[in-house]
């Protein structure tokens, strides 16, 4: 009972909502670059607005869709929940994207941000058919992004990258012990976080390309 209580606990700590503001700041410290993408004069509001649009915007919408019953539940939700769930995250991800279009901020944060989406976008789209780790998704996407900021950047720190390594593990133990997920969807959730992001700030441009000529061929499939 105690296991699973502290498991319930991590999977609330590192809910895939949190997970981009644990990124921020993150990178924040840890690679000298990315510091330069917020102006002081700028970085309260620009942060303020970070957080309302990735956390408090979609914590509140969610929650009042779990009220209503419109889904079940945050932790494990059904597939129809999942998908719902996913979109509207993604609704307000692009919004933050776009609208920290308007800043003029440094192209990594961009790039990172978008990696993000697209990670989520490829998860969506794997939830119809597999249930897929959006836990594991979402710490996969934080290692994946590290490691590329520390191949681009030239800086390599590897307590950072033994904690991260940490931190995948432990949520997804987490998840196996409430028995959200079986240990392949956590693997691959936790996998696809990592290559879609990490992949992504590397090969930015074939990267896409690969991207769009995969969903073609599986819009294929499906129609067929």
């Amino acid at each position: 009972m105690i296991r699973r209580n502290i498991a319930q606990i991590v999977s609330y700590l590192f809910h895939p909502l949190a997970m981009p503001i644990y990124a921020l700041f993150l990178f924040y410290f840890t690679d000298p670059y990315f510091e330069l993408f917020l102006p002081s004069e700028t970085k309260l509001k620009a942060l303020m607005m970070f957080l309302g649009l990735t956390f408090i915007g979609p914590l509140i919408l969610l929650s009042v869709y779990r009220y209503t019953g419109t889904i079940n539940n945050f932790s494990d939700p059904n597939r129809s929940s999942r998908i719902m769930v996913a979109v509207v995250v993604l609704l307000f991800y692009f919004t933050t994207y776009f609208l920290f279009k308007k800043l003029y901020l440094s192209q990594i944060f961009y790039d990172l941000f978008l990696s993000i989406i697209i990670s989520i976008c490829i998860a969506t789209f794997i939830s119809f058919f597999y249930k897929i780790s959006m836990h594991g998704l979402a710490v996969g996407g934080i290692c994946g992004a590290q490691l590329a900021l520390f191949i681009m950047h030239g800086s390599f720190n590897a307590y950072v990258l033994m904690a991260l390594i940490l931190l995948c593990g432990t949520v997804g133990t987490s998840r196996l012990i409430l028995r959200a997920h079986s240990a392949d969807q956590v693997y691959t959730g936790t996998l696809l976080g990592i290559f879609s992001v990490g992949l992504y700030l590397l090969f930015k441009a074939d990267y896409l390309q690969i991207l769009s000529l995969v969903f073609d061929q599986s819009s294929c499939v499906i129609l067929v």
